[in-house]
């Protein structure tokens, strides 16, 4: 005799479930060697490299495409601003951190913010250059 059915179909689900990748932080560990570059109109605008399991962002290349980073990364309303969007990125970079990971926005080849791996986990995991906030907030 068998057993019941529904035991199975759910250790099946569950089983799917974990190993379906989640995107962006799940979908990076798929990357196991190599670089993957994109640029539009010969402006950089994104880079993954899986050797140094970094990710890097142009700003001047998401503008060139027509992406608002507004769009993308929506501020918490309220007056948060900014700071509010720091705190509110604690989660997503502390899980960029575990897997061994860093993102990073450029303008002009400059960071300007940097989160996940070399951060530290004071400042949840997240690096901002102060120089560079006003440029920060015209990206946005």
């Amino acid at each position: 005799m068998q057993g019941p059915a529904t035991g199975n179909n759910k250790e099946t689900k569950n089983e799917k479930k974990d190993k379906a990748p989640t995107f962006p932080i799940d979908l990076l560990s798929t990357f196991a060697s190599g670089i993957l570059t994109a640029n539009v109109s010969g402006i950089p605008l994104l880079k993954i490299d899986a050797e140094s399991r970094s990710v890097g962002v142009e700003a001047t290349g998401v503008k060139e495409c027509g992406i608002r980073l507004s769009k993308i990364v929506r501020l918490p309303k309220g007056g948060g601003g900014v700071v509010e969007f720091v705190k509110s990125s604690e989660s997503a970079a502390r899980e960029l951190s575990e897997n061994g990971w860093e993102l990073s926005l450029y303008d002009r080849g400059s960071r300007i913010v940097s989160i996940g791996r070399g951060a530290s986990k004071l400042t949840g995991y997240v690096n901002i250059n102060p120089l560079k906030l006003g440029r920060l907030l015209k990206i946005l």
